[in-house]
């Protein structure tokens, strides 16, 4: 009868959406995908390629999962790229609300560069105007809030977000650091659009 209780009990509250539980990788994956889309839709940026979208790289980077830790109601993901595993990254998602809390992202900044004159290739022939990939030799560390209110605790978990974020990029030496924070609204309201709040 205990054992019939008990089975009641994770059925019955694990399927409430403000119950926390740890989260799958599976689950994790969906949210990820989801709440990506929504915040960051066609937003650009050099990481792996030139002006590759956001949301592919967060997918990319965090696609050959490595650990996962639960801290209060906050289950952090961290993985790498497949095949280019010094490219790395980490997602914090709330488990009471099912979101996207903050992504972190440690990239080479690759993107292209014209020819300087001078340092074309002699055995080959440079196309005028040509442009080439440059990668950095040294990561960068790129981390990414998603505030979806400014009450206390927000505040609070955000700042023990980033904290979080840059004790596992010192792990791989980053150089660089920067820090944006996105509107969140559009993860409960069809009203919100995608915008940087400050950076």
């Amino acid at each position: 009868m205990r054992q019939f209780a008990c089975l009641f009990f994770l059925l019955i509250f694990g399927s409430i959406p403000g119950f926390s539980a740890e989260l799958s990788y599976e689950n994790i994956d969906k949210i990820v995908s989801k709440d990506t889309a929504l915040v960051f839709r066609d937003q650009k940026l050099s990481t792996f390629q030139n002006n590759a979208l956001l949301r592919d790289a967060i997918s990319l980077f965090t696609q050959m999962k490595d650990s996962s830790e639960h801290d209060g109601n906050t289950t952090f993901i961290s993985g790498c790229r497949v095949h280019s595993c010094q490219e790395k990254g980490i997602v914090a998602v709330d488990d009471k609300s099912q979101h996207l809390k903050g992504v972190a992202l440690l990239s080479y900044n690759c993107r292209l560069l014209p020819y300087e004159t001078g340092t074309e290739n002699k055995d080959q022939k440079t196309p005028v105007n040509s442009t080439h990939e440059y990668c950095e030799t040294v990561p960068m560390l790129r981390i990414f809030i998603i505030r979806d209110n400014r009450d206390a605790d927000r505040l609070n978990l955000e700042s023990k977000i980033v904290k979080r974020f840059r004790e596992w990029g010192k792990k791989f030496d980053y150089k660089d650091q920067a820090v944006e924070v996105w509107d969140g609204a559009s993860l409960t309201s069809n009203k919100g659009q995608n915008s940087r709040l400050s950076k």
